[in-house]
């Protein structure tokens, strides 16, 4: 089984960038700070970091495709075969681009071309810390394996856009199996199977 691993990334010093993401919250009419904050866009290059621990740690991983906004991390190995820069337009319909979200991002990577059925969802600062293996991430008969944590009784919390979310699929799934998950995903490397 090939796996690869799909990287979201952004640099937001990059002024090219900074200037479109301006421009597309001028024309914004309702309240996207929680989308659009600083912190969600800051490059520390953890990925230069993440992709060494792949290296270290899971050398099995097939190839891995970096998402970016028209970008190329300036330390990356272009000439590296196992790694692809795949742009937002490449994957993205027009009409959604440009795109802030990393949600809407991650709706597309399916479109990444030659993506493997079995690929994990990485972001820049998430790492693997000591040797894995494909059956950290899925099942042996290829199921991926999904990690999740206690959900937080926090006021604030349950106030972002991203908890509001998380509570109604929760009321979801309770309405259609009867059963309540107060689950909420970890924030780790996911696997997924297309």
């Amino acid at each position: 089984m090939n796996i690869d691993i799909v990287y979201l990334w952004v640099d937001g010093n990059d002024p090219v960038w900074r200037a479109k993401k301006e421009a597309f919250e001028q024309g914004m009419s309702y309240n996207t700070s929680e989308a659009l904050a600083e912190a969600r866009f800051v490059d520390n290059d953890e990925l230069k970091y993440s992709l060494r621990s792949i290296e270290q740690f899971a050398p099995w991983i097939h190839h891995i495709y970096i998402v970016t906004d028209g970008q190329v991390p300036s330390w990356i190995d272009l000439t590296n075969e196992r790694i692809s820069i795949i742009d937002h337009t490449e994957i993205m319909p027009r009409e959604a681009l440009p795109s802030f979200s990393s949600t809407a991002i991650e709706w597309c990577i399916d479109n990444i071309p030659g993506l493997s059925e079995y690929f994990l969802l990485a972001n820049d600062d998430t790492f693997i810390g000591r040797e894995a293996t494909p059956m950290d991430f899925y099942t042996l008969d290829g199921y991926p394996i999904v990690r999740l944590r206690k959900r937080h009784k926090s006021k604030k919390s349950a106030e972002t856009q991203y908890m509001k979310t998380l509570f109604k699929s929760q009321k979801v799934i309770e309405k259609m199996f009867g059963q309540n998950y107060s689950y909420i995903p970890h924030h780790n490397i996911d696997a997924y199977r297309l």
